[in-house]
């Protein structure tokens, strides 16, 4: 019981940032949101990475994985973001900038 509802915070996340993720790039240039990450995900450390093939969070020894509907630019290769950070995410010109606010 205690896995699946891992499985179901980390899925929960990364639904969450992709979702915004989708929504700010749909929205066209300078749509912007906020967002901040849970502290821990079932008492746990995590990891979340988002790159052009997705967002990835690695939360008790196992990867849940979410995909953009859409083909997206980011401003870096690879994006690392921190439990308990608060992040904004903007569309700069179909460019998706992740910033932390914390």
């Amino acid at each position: 019981m205690e896995e699946t509802q891992t499985r179901k915070e980390a899925r929960t996340v990364t639904t969450d940032i992709t979702r915004i993720i989708n929504t700010v790039y749909l929205n066209g240039d300078n749509c912007s949101y906020t967002y901040r990450l849970p502290e821990k995900i079932n008492n746990e450390t995590y990891i979340l990475q988002i790159n052009a093939t997705g967002v990835y969070l690695n939360s008790h020894y196992q990867m849940t994985y979410s995909k953009p509907i859409y083909n997206i630019e980011y401003q870096r290769e690879k994006i690392i973001l921190k439990g308990g950070d608060v992040y904004e995410f903007i569309n700069n010109n179909n460019t998706i900038e992740i910033n932390s606010l914390s």
